[in-house]
């Protein structure tokens, strides 16, 4: 991610890799269906967030949009996506705010790259239309290399508590709006510690050390 501010959740972020691996689970390993992670750290007032889900739990596919109801539906991801506050619940004492969210994905990007790289295919076609075998062939390995893509949704949040002490609690709601996810691992820290959980529909809501 490029923002400035998640200098914490970087931090955040390298612990809870380095806690599952330990366990069997390895960096790249963590692009599982159904499961997603979400890593916490707070500084002061400050509360960040840094929430990684595969395409397929959050729009149901990985590949570039094809349609156009597709790319609607990566649109709409992204507005579900940016509303932190309905996404995560805070205690109301702690008076947390959503200051900045951020959503990056590679399906946007890659229907860009997609489009262009059609433009491009057409001017081949009307320059070697004779030759059909190897346009068969580069079909066949754009065909694969969709198969084998591994897209994601990757997102910052950034809230601005004005009771922080009183943020000893977390609901995440995200089950109830994408119902693709099964499991999310969860690492908060802060000045205090740090402690990893299992977030799952049915137990959706943890306290903080």
């Amino acid at each position: 991610m490029k923002s400035k501010y998640l200098v914490t959740a970087v931090l955040a972020s390298t612990l809870f890799n380095t806690t599952y691996a330990k366990e069997g689970h390895q960096q790249h390993d963590a692009h599982e269906h159904g499961h997603a992670q979400l890593n916490i750290a707070q500084e002061g007032s400050t509360v960040t967030m840094q929430f990684i889900s595969p395409a397929m739990n959050i729009v149901g596919f990985e590949h570039h949009p094809k349609t156009e109801e597709q790319e609607a539906q990566v649109k709409q991801a992204i507005k579900q996506l940016e509303n932190g506050s309905a996404l995560f619940g805070f205690p109301k004492k702690a008076g947390c705010k959503l200051a900045s969210a951020k959503v990056e994905t590679e399906l946007m990007e890659a229907h860009g790259d997609h489009d262009d790289d059609h433009h491009e295919k057409d001017h081949h076609e009307e320059k070697k239309h004779h030759d059909k075998a190897e346009k068969h062939h580069e079909e066949e390995h754009h065909d694969e290399h969709e198969e084998e893509s591994h897209s994601e949704f990757e997102v910052e949040y950034s809230f601005n508590c004005s009771q922080p002490k009183q943020f000893h609690q977390l609901q995440v709601r995200l089950f109830e709006t994408f119902k693709g996810i099964e499991e999310i691992r969860t690492q908060y820290i802060s000045d205090k510690g740090q402690q990893g959980f299992e977030l799952t529909p049915k137990v959706s809501v943890f306290n903080l050390p």
